[in-house]
């Protein structure tokens, strides 16, 4: 595969399904730039808009986004808002729990049910590939809304990126599980019993 972003020292795919476990020092970095946020939503309104302004080619995987073409009219879009607040929601329920985690060695976010979100989104025409400008618009984001004395650092992005391919990952697998379920649906050989 080997898809990578438009910037040089971004990951490629195969990169990313290999990550090391987040070290502790990740997790308090993760902790302090998550805590230096006052309004988590905005975080997921700025990544909405970021991808339909920045990465419009994968704007059309939100039938929502069809016809916003102006941050104005992205901004008062009640449909943006409420996809930005559900993945907020998620994004910051993981965030708790990785903080709050005594054994990083046993931790897992199976309970979010992430690949029966990427089942569903298999049917939007969501490709692994997509993520990576997930990735760069929420990072911007993050940036872009960390407030006080708290500098977005090489640290905290590093342990965004982690956390954001744990998520990924995931999400794209059972993005992959439904395309190749109903590919052996769509051969009649498949279906027959000898």
């Amino acid at each position: 595969m080997g898809t990578t972003n438009s910037k040089p020292n971004e990951s490629t795919l195969e990169d990313v399904r290999n990550l090391e476990p987040l070290s502790h020092k990740e997790i308090e970095s993760l902790r302090t730039s998550w805590n230096a946020i006052k309004n988590h939503e905005q975080v997921g309104i700025s990544t909405m808009i970021r991808i339909f302004q920045v990465h419009k080619e994968i704007k059309n995987k939100w039938i929502f986004a069809t016809n916003l073409e102006t941050e104005a009219e992205m901004l008062s879009n009640s449909q943006l808002r409420y996809h930005a607040k559900k993945i907020v929601d998620v994004l910051g329920k993981i965030v708790q729990k990785v903080i709050n985690c005594s054994d990083i060695e046993k931790f897992s976010i199976d309970e979010f049910e992430l690949i029966r979100l990427g089942r569903n989104h298999f049917h939007y025409g969501v490709k692994r590939e997509n993520f990576l400008f997930f990735e760069e618009s929420l990072l911007f984001s993050l940036k872009k809304h960390s407030s006080g004395n708290v500098t977005f650092n090489a640290r905290m992005e590093r342990a965004w990126h982690k956390l954001f391919w744990l998520i990924s990952n995931q999400i794209a697998d059972g993005i992959e599980m439904e395309e190749r379920e109903n590919l052996c649906l769509e051969k009649p050989e498949a279906n027959n019993i000898d």
